[in-house]
């Protein structure tokens, strides 16, 4: 049983080392969905200087943000697995650990929630509608010719 706990212990370790050339990665990349869109409608929005270091320090900011949160949810999942294998687990304890992780992914989607809003109180209104058809290009409406 000692065995168990020390390698949650080393599993959880390698997870923080490996965090930190992610993290930095995670800075140039908020992800891979948004990554590039991110840039080239940073790019099409014709932003001021100020107006483009706001957004890159908010990208970053949700980039930690999230990647911090997805770290947790991977800890939660190794203690749900351990818990599942482990005979003498209730079904009280293996619900209250997925209730742990639900919470988190309840977190991701308030992190994306949060970011949107911040871009967007930098945008003037033009630039937001440009904005929002670069990140949902399947929001916009065709238009007939």
């Amino acid at each position: 049983m000692k065995c168990v706990g020390l390698l949650q212990v080393f599993c959880l370790l390698v997870l923080a080392l490996a965090a930190g050339p992610i993290s930095a990665q995670a800075q140039r990349q908020a992800s891979p969905a948004m990554s590039g869109r991110m840039e080239m409608s940073l790019k099409e929005l014709k932003l001021t200087d100020d107006q483009m270091k706001a957004a890159r320090q908010i990208k970053a900011n949700y980039a930690k943000r999230l990647l911090k949160v997805r770290s947790d949810i991977i800890a939660k999942r190794i203690e749900f697995r351990n818990l599942i294998r482990d005979p003498s687990a209730s079904e009280e304890m293996l619900r209250a650990k997925g209730k742990e992780i639900e919470a988190m992914d309840v977190q991701l989607i308030r992190e994306m929630i949060d970011f949107e809003i911040e871009m967007r109180k930098l945008l003037t209104p033009e630039q937001i509608q440009l904005w929002c058809n670069y990140m949902d290009p399947s929001s916009v409406k065709k238009v007939k010719k």
